[in-house]
Parts: structure tokens; C-alpha cells; sequence
């Protein structure tokens, strides 16, 4: 997959990746960072507290060395409501300026 990504991301426009904590979402913002192509980050929740509980050490360290810079150079953070949005907030990352939250609406 990694090579895949090395070869091609520099085609797109933009990459949107989903969700954190996972060695897909890190090799893609990677290669996007150095083919200076933008990406949306989607979390899908992985930044609420309460699943936050689960490895806290691990997830904090992984932060510190990948999620932090991934999140910081995205060009946006896709959230599908208000409050998952809300419930970031009380993670580490900086939501301020170019973030903003996306809704999925159904019928």
C-alpha cells in the first residue's frame, strides 16, 4: 500500500483519509505531505474522550511521534456533526482556523 501511495498520490488533487491511529492513515498523510497534496483527515470519532480511555499511554505516544503533525498539515478536519466536533475539543488538537465540522444528513 505504501508503495502504491509513494507512486500515485502526486496525481490527485486532493486525498481524503479516514479515520487515526492506523499505518494507511499515516503513510497517506506522509506521502501527501511530501507531494505537497492537500488532505481532509476524518476521524470518525477516534478523538472522544471516552474511547480515548483505551490505551491512553499507547495513543498518547503515537500522537506525539504521527497524529499530532498529521492532524496539524491537514488542510481540513472533516467531522460528520457538531458533536463529535465538540467532544475533539477536549482532545489536543487545535481546531481553530481551517477546521470545521461537516454533517451527514439523511431522509
Amino acid at each position: 500500500m505504501a508503495a502504491q501511495l509513494k507512486a500515485n498520490v502526486a496525481l490527485y488533487d486532493v486525498v481524503h483519509i479516514n479515520s487515526l491511529y492506523q499505518f494507511p492513515v499515516d503513510a497517506a498523510a506522509h506521502y501527501c505531505r511530501k507531494h505537497l497534496v492537500p488532505y481532509i483527515l476524518r476521524p470518525h470519532g477516534t478523538l472522544d474522550p471516552y474511547l480515548y480511555r483505551r490505551h491512553p499511554l499507547r495513543k498518547r505516544f503515537y500522537e506525539l511521534l504521527v497524529e499530532r503533525r498529521n492532524l496539524a498539515n491537514a488542510a481540513a478536519v472533516h467531522f460528520t456533526s457538531d458533536e463529535e466536533m465538540d467532544l475533539a475539543r477536549f482532545a489536543w488538537i487545535d481546531l481553530s482556523g481551517r477546521r470545521g465540522a461537516a454533517r451527514n444528513r439523511t431522509r
